[in-house]
C-alpha cells in the first residue's frame, strides 16, 4: 500500500465496518488496524484515538459532497422546476447514497448513547447548506418563491419532507412496504411537494 491517501481511506473503510459491527465503545483499533491492512503504529499515526477516527468519518461525510453544493447556483433565464429538480436529484443521491444510510445508523446510536457530535462537524454541515440558501434568497428575489418564509425555513421544510417521505423508510428498512415510494417515483415525488408549496 503505497500513498497516504491510500492507507487513510482504508482504515477509515475498516473504522466504519468495525463502528457498525460494534459500536464506537466496543469496537478496537487493532480490529481496525488489522482489517485495513497497516500497523497500529501507522494506524495511530493518523487517528489517535477512535473519537478522532468517528469525527474524520462524519467530516467525510460532509466533503463527500461539497463540490457539487459549491457549483450550485440559482439562474434568473432558467424555469424554476429544473432548477429545483436539481436540488432534490442532488439531495437523493446524498440520503440514497448507501455509505451515507450506514453512518447516519451509526451517528443515530452514537447519539442515543448521549454521545455528542463535535460543534467542528455541525459547523460543517451547516456550510453544506449555504449554495442551497443563497439558491432560495436569489429565487425570492426573483419573485419565484413565495418571500413570506425565510430561506432556512423553506429548506428545513422541504428537507424534513424529504426526509420523512423517502430518506426515514430507506433508513428504518420499511421503503419496500410502501406502494407509494418506489425509486422512480421519489424525484416526483419531492418536486410536487416543493413546488407545491413554495411557489407564489
Amino acid at each position: 500500500m503505497s500513498s497516504t491517501n491510500e492507507k487513510k481511506d482504508c482504515i477509515v473503510k475498516a473504522a466504519l465496518a468495525e463502528f457498525l459491527e460494534k459500536g464506537l465503545g466496543k469496537a478496537s483499533m487493532q480490529a481496525i488496524s488489522d482489517a485495513a491492512k497497516v500497523s497500529k503504529r501507522t494506524l495511530y499515526k493518523y487517528f489517535p484515538n477512535k473519537e478522532s477516527l468517528f469525527k474524520s468519518l462524519l467530516l467525510e461525510l460532509c466533503c463527500n459532497h461539497e463540490t457539487e453544493c459549491d457549483h450550485f447556483n440559482y439562474d434568473p433565464n432558467c424555469e424554476l422546476a429544473p432548477q429545483v429538480k436539481r436540488l432534490v436529484s442532488f439531495d437523493l443521491s446524498v440520503m440514497l447514497n448507501p455509505e451515507y444510510l450506514q453512518l447516519t445508523r451509526l451517528i443515530m446510536s452514537e447519539l442515543l448513547k448521549s454521545k455528542p457530535i463535535s460543534p467542528e462537524v455541525f459547523d460543517k454541515f451547516k456550510e453544506k447548506d449555504e449554495p442551497f440558501l443563497l439558491w432560495i434568497a436569489t429565487a425570492q428575489k426573483n419573485k419565484k418563491l413565495r418571500n413570506d418564509m425565510s430561506p432556512v425555513q423553506i429548506l428545513e421544510l422541504y428537507r424534513g419532507f424529504i426526509k420523512g417521505a423517502v430518506f426515514l423508510p430507506q433508513l428504518l428498512g420499511y421503503a419496500d412496504d410502501l406502494q407509494y415510494l418506489k425509486k422512480e417515483n421519489y424525484e416526483q415525488i419531492a418536486l410536487d411537494y416543493f413546488l407545491r408549496n413554495f411557489e407564489p
